[in-house]
């Protein structure tokens, strides 16, 4: 069975042929095991199941796979299926960031931001909008060119600040 082609049909949404394929693979594919994890949470091509969808993805999530990490950020946040839990939301997040994930990176910096299953921290905050900002996430060299126009976080620096727009 072949992973990428079921990663194909997944997403032109037929999800009777992608489903027995991920389940085929689950047991010793890591992404395999976060796509069955989410068609369990959506209940696409098969019934929901939340209970299970939150077992493979910290089964997935255990072993690295940067996707589990997101959703489980997700799911600790919105208290779906697990209690809320704001700091588990932000090591699961910052987990996927540190993999290179670059919406993750932005997401830490917003964390860090509101202090969110964190300490506040500004300067923290502009460090990981840095990141994902040099990893190609648009939202964060906005909200880093805003931090570099009022000086919160990092040093006032108008010219830095019309760059990130640009």
């Amino acid at each position: 069975m072949d992973l990428n082609y079921a990663i194909m049909q997944f997403k032109e949404k037929k999800f009777d042929i992608a489903l027995p394929i991920f389940q085929s693979l689950a047991s010793e594919n890591l992404t395999a095991k976060s796509y069955l994890g989410n068609m369990l949470l959506e209940g696409l091509g098969i019934k929901r199941n939340l209970k299970q969808a939150i077992k493979l993805f910290k089964e997935a999530a255990e072993e690295g796979e940067e996707k589990s990490h997101i959703m489980l950020s997700k799911l600790y946040y919105d208290g779906t299926g697990l209690l809320k839990n704001n700091k588990l939301a932000f090591e699961h997040i910052r987990k996927a960031a540190e993999g290179g994930h670059a919406e993750s990176a932005r997401w830490v910096g917003t964390f860090y931001e509101n202090g969110i299953g964190c300490r506040r921290n500004i300067k923290r905050s502009c460090e990981w909008f840095q990141i994902s900002a040099d990893l190609g996430d648009l939202e964060a060299q906005v909200r880093l060119g805003m931090a570099y126009l009022s000086g919160k976080g990092v040093s006032k620096d108008p010219q830095s600040a019309m760059s990130l727009f640009l």
